[in-house]
């Protein structure tokens, strides 16, 4: 017949490996919050960047505006009429700003993709680290009940 300790030591054996499986579990659902989180801030750094972006663009037509109005003036008070060259220098002013607020919206627009696909990569890390944790969580699990069982069955608790 086996004695308190051979009991205590098949228990100490499952309770370990209880513990284990717990942990393991707790790391990957850290894990998985910590994957949110870090596509939290990275959805937080999209909506910056875009408004940064749409800030660039408002004061690329400001300074266009400014520019194409200084052009009307000197072009005014030199008594030239706007048309044939001057008309041509405001009309490239205008389609550069155009042209360059464009370029403008197509960079955001690869940026917001960028920050997508961070997104949900570090989303995707994630779920596989959970997932892998919970792999570990049942493997530990499963070790640590047949090691409960061999130790059991070596010390006469189970025969």
């Amino acid at each position: 017949m086996a004695g308190p300790m051979a009991y205590a030591a098949v228990a100490g054996t499952a309770i370990s490996g209880v513990m284990g499986f717990k942990g393991q579990r707790a790391m990957g659902k850290a894990a998985q919050q910590k994957a949110e989180y870090d596509a939290a801030v990275a959805r937080e750094e999209a909506i910056m960047a875009s408004r940064r972006k749409r800030d660039e663009q408002a004061q690329l037509r400001r300074n266009a505006d400014a520019l194409m109005g200084s052009q009307m003036v000197a072009t005014a008070a030199s008594g030239v009429q706007m048309t044939g060259s001057p008309l041509q220098i405001l009309s490239d002013t205008y389609f550069g700003m155009e042209k360059d607020a464009a370029m403008l919206m197509y960079s955001d627009d690869v940026e917001q993709q960028a920050f997508q696909t961070k997104q949900d990569e570090t989303l995707y890390e994630g779920r596989v680290r959970k997932s892998a944790a919970n792999y570990n969580a049942y493997a530990t699990l499963l070790g640590s009940a047949t090691k409960a069982g061999a130790t059991g069955y070596d010390l006469g608790v189970f025969s």
